[in-house]
């Protein structure tokens, strides 16, 4: 409460907001940048520690234009070291590309104990030369893609993490999979060669899994991942088979990682068991750019023969060239011949764009 003198009366205004719940108050900071919310803890002992118990965190270095990369890396570092929320629902940081290798070194390890949703991206699209095309990207929006990076080094597993979106450079693979032992909604780019290792850290709580491959999947590798995801709702699969050009390619180990992956042997796949999720749980599936080939075929028909309690199956058939269109028909026809262990499964065919 505080008073001012007007003209010959007294005019007392009351800090009305100061009054509000702290619910609402940490809602209303959550809609002001970061560095603006820690600002209001100069206002009064009411507001000193609000910030720091908000559940959604988020950074963008493009709004602090007077701080160096270190700065800002260092700014971050900082404020979550002062966070005080026993969960932190969602963290997500936007960073200038050359921040990327300074900011998971410099994250304090009691944010990965506590964080569910970790978004990085970067503020402008960078494409290098041994990145995958734009097109590749869901919805058009580009997460960071740590392919320049040479090292990477996570102090702790993130124990309460449920949602991650990763591509995942080879040398860097087994550093980023470990992460992913509560995760229950992953997007992921892998090489073919290094789904069985994804299998092996994949979490048992999984639900919804978007898979992008380099090189092509067969039916038993997909059976061994599968089988270590046994709740497993949702499924998205796609294939790249492009040779993408440029100087990193020239490296015949990196070369390789094109290369046509060997089955894993039966006694890792078990193909004469169907997997749980199959059998109980699997009610989407979809496939992006299905070009008909032998492989792709006997994953789709195995699904398909297989899911119990399928809802729905989208399958976009890949029309890149003049051949391919001709056998769009062709394709289509194959696959609503196939046959459906679900008999309530509507089965979607569309032209890929």
């Amino acid at each position: 409460m505080s008073a001012v003198k007007l003209g010959t009366e007294d005019v007392t205004f009351s800090d009305m907001i100061s009054n509000l719940p702290d619910d609402l108050l940490i809602q209303i900071l959550s809609l002001v940048s970061i560095s603006e919310a820690m600002n209001t803890s100069l206002l009064s002992k009411r507001w000193e520690s609000l910030w720091k118990m908000m559940p959604v965190l988020k950074y963008v270095e493009k709004s602090c234009p007077t701080m160096t990369s270190q700065g800002f890396v260092e700014f971050c570092r900082r404020s979550l070291q002062l966070h005080e929320a026993p969960v932190l629902k969602a963290l997500t940081i936007k960073l200038q590309l050359q921040s990327v290798p300074l900011i998971l070194s410099s994250l304090p390890e009691t944010v990965f104990q506590k964080l569910v949703v970790l978004k990085l991206h970067m503020i402008r699209y960078l494409v290098f030369d041994d990145s995958p095309p734009r097109r590749y990207f869901s919805a058009g929006k580009p997460s960071v893609c740590f392919r320049s990076l040479k090292g990477l080094h996570l102090r702790s597993d993130m124990p309460n993490l449920v949602e991650a979106t990763l591509e995942v450079d080879p040398s860097q693979t087994s550093d980023f999979l470990r992460i992913l032992t509560s995760v229950e909604f992953l997007s992921i780019h892998l090489y073919v060669n290094e789904v069985l290792l994804l299998a092996d850290k994949i979490s048992q709580r999984l639900l919804h899994l978007e898979l992008c491959i380099y090189g092509k999947i067969s039916r038993n590798l997909l059976l061994h991942l599968l089988k270590h995801s046994p709740k497993l709702r949702f499924l998205k699969l796609q294939e790249i088979h492009e040779l993408l050009m440029g100087p990193a390619w020239t490296d015949p180990c990196q070369l390789a990682y094109f290369e046509k992956f060997d089955d894993p042997p039966p006694s890792v796949c078990n193909p004469s068991s169907v997997p749980e999720c199959l059998s109980f749980y699997l009610q989407t599936f979809k496939w992006r750019c299905y070009r008909g080939t032998r492989e792709e075929k006997e994953v789709v028909r195995y699904i398909l023969q297989n899911a119990r309690c399928l809802k729905t199956a989208a399958i976009s058939v890949s029309s890149d060239s003049l051949r391919y269109r001709k056998k769009e028909r062709l394709m289509i026809k194959e696959l609503k011949s196939m046959p459906k262990a679900s008999t309530s499964c509507l089965l979607v065919t569309r032209r890929s764009s």
